[in-house]
């Protein structure tokens, strides 16, 4: 597996390992270290190999060279090093950055890759560079030039992994892939790894507290949840909790709150362990997914959404695609229109106001998340698709 991230943690990568070790592969993968890690080590049962970042010159280097071909010399090099020690069989690449790197290294050893796509790249790339004056971030995450790259490089792929039904479709539909070259393991989480973490009994006071959960900026939509507690009656005893506040649109976050009067009705927390977060959910009432609907937000899926099911709360989400189709076919939760804080106000004191309702919502969410959404069935076929290799 080629992350050239940090590593741990990785939410999906982990379960990703565990499923396939389980099934008698021997897993290696190739990340970014960190300061004072180990260097070669065994992490869940993945050997890990972890290469310093390049040094801030060598850095920018290959930065351009990377905007000129889509290629990291850098990476590249450490790959085939990491491909020849381990004896590698299958390279399986992380996101499309680095799939036309992998392919490079990949061809030299006439090796098949997966190319594993966490979401809409591009699209995540023009999110990402809205309100820059950098014109090299304007050239860097050009949005355009990324869908070029992604309808050039993917058909060279032998397989790909998608997270949604939608971002295989939206492959389809844009000529790049037929749905039949893409296998959707979706962001499910593992019911024996939440149950075995949720240790609390809940709360004991009459607050309706909403848990957000996850990385923090501007297309996340947690100004309009902090907005819609400005439309909540006085009487209603609401909270919101935001988990992962951190960075200067958290910074955002507290001023808007302090200025529309209602800082009293959020806590934030930085940061907290993934261990703890089973905890932190089972604690609260509601769990929302607010994403602003977006070409990127129609194509992805959150590991929060199944997390909220399996600790057995109501959801409410935005009416991105994949969200809304989820909530609804699964009857977990409560869909509200993207950017509207009215409507969201209006959709939070349906739940707020009919316990009955919160409890046959998350009941629903449960059953199918400790089920057919779980980890434990989702991940067999990231199994079967390994199968087709052997």
């Amino acid at each position: 597996m080629i992350l050239c991230k940090p590593y741990p943690p990785d939410i999906r990568v982990e379960k990703e390992v565990r499923s396939l070790v389980d099934a008698g592969h021997d897993l290696f993968v190739i990340a970014e270290s960190k300061r004072g890690e180990s260097k070669r080590e065994v992490f869940g049962r993945a050997h890990v190999d972890r290469y310093s970042p390049p040094r801030p010159f060598r850095r920018r280097i290959d930065w351009f060279y990377f905007q000129l071909t889509f290629k990291s010399y850098f990476w590249k090099n450490r790959i085939r090093n990491f491909t020849l020690r381990n004896n590698l069989e299958i390279l399986h690449v992380h996101d499309l950055p680095l799939v036309s790197t992998t392919l490079d290294v990949a061809a030299e050893f006439d090796l098949p890759v997966v190319a594993d796509l966490h979401e809409n790249y591009p699209a995540a790339k023009q999110l990402w560079s809205e309100g820059s004056r950098n014109p090299l971030v304007w050239f860097g995450d050009d949005f355009r030039r990324w869908e070029r790259y992604e309808k050039r490089i993917l058909p060279s792929v032998s397989k790909i992994i998608t997270v949604v039904d939608e971002a295989s479709e939206r492959l389809a539909d844009s000529g790049i892939l037929s749905s039949s070259q893409t296998t959707v393991v979706m962001n499910v989480e593992e019911r024996k790894w939440f149950d075995s973490l949720s240790s609390s009994s809940g709360k004991n006071d009459d607050i309706i507290r909403i848990v957000y959960v996850g990385g923090v900026r501007p297309h996340r939509g947690l100004d309009i949840v902090i907005h819609s507690l400005v439309n909540l009656p006085n009487k209603a005893k609401v909270a919101l909790r935001i988990v992962g506040a951190k960075g200067q649109y958290a910074s955002e976050l507290v001023k808007l709150a302090k200025d529309l009067g209602v800082s009293d009705k959020i806590e934030l927390v930085e940061w907290i362990p993934l261990e703890q977060i089973p905890n932190c959910i089972v604690e609260c009432d509601i769990g929302i997914v607010p994403h602003k609907k977006h070409l990127h937000t129609d194509a992805t899926i959150p590991h929060k959404l199944f997390q909220y099911m399996l600790a057995s709360k109501p959801v409410i989400v935005s009416n991105c695609k994949p969200l809304e189709r989820i909530v609804r076919e699964t009857k977990s939760g409560l869909v509200f229109s993207s950017g509207n804080s009215l409507n969201l106000a209006k959709t939070i004191m349906k739940l707020v106001e009919n316990p009955d309702l919160r409890s046959e919502l998350g009941s629903n969410g449960r059953k199918v998340s400790a089920n057919r959404l779980s980890w434990e069935n989702e991940g067999q076929k990231l199994v079967l698709l390994y199968d087709e290799f052997t």
